[in-house]
């Protein structure tokens, strides 16, 4: 009988629970990086979300591996951040790229910055954005990383 009632209230929480569905935007290339060490902020990117606000646990990027690059290694730093007109913007998460000269870059996710609300109690649109800048491991021939050396993909 114990067993009968534990089982249905674990189905009512399942049912009632509510499911939040993600919504993504794909593909965007990558701007021109200078290899001088400055940051390069991206163009804002708006994604809506079913959840009740916009939460950083819930932000994700996924980047594909990129170009082959015959030059010296390089790391490229990433970060996510999301938009805020009133207040500074929210650092979400940090991904670091590597490029041994070699290989296509891998990708990894280095920090979770803010894993909560990232905008404002109930508000379902979040606006975000990628900075990117490129860390020379060695002085490879290239000042400037072309336009379109990866493409990534926000999904909230």
């Amino acid at each position: 009988m114990k067993k009968s009632i534990i089982l249905m209230l674990f189905m009512c929480m399942f049912i009632f629970t509510p499911m939040v569905e993600a919504e993504c935007k794909y593909g965007y290339p990558s701007p021109e990086i200078s290899t001088n060490g400055s940051w390069r902020r991206d163009d804002t990117i708006t994604l809506n979300t079913t959840a009740d606000s916009c939460y950083g646990s819930n932000a994700k990027v996924y980047f594909s591996a990129g170009s082959y690059l015959p030059m010296g290694r390089f790391y490229i730093h990433a970060v996510l951040y999301e938009e805020d007109v009133l207040n500074a913007d929210d650092k979400v998460k940090t991904y670091r790229g590597y490029n041994n000269g070699y290989n296509v870059i891998s990708w990894e996710l280095m920090e979770v910055n803010n894993s909560g609300k990232i905008d404002s109690d109930g508000d379902q649109t979040c606006e975000l954005y990628m900075n990117f800048r490129i860390e020379d491991v060695e002085n490879g021939p290239i000042r400037i990383m072309r336009l379109d050396l990866f493409k990534y993909s926000l999904c909230i």
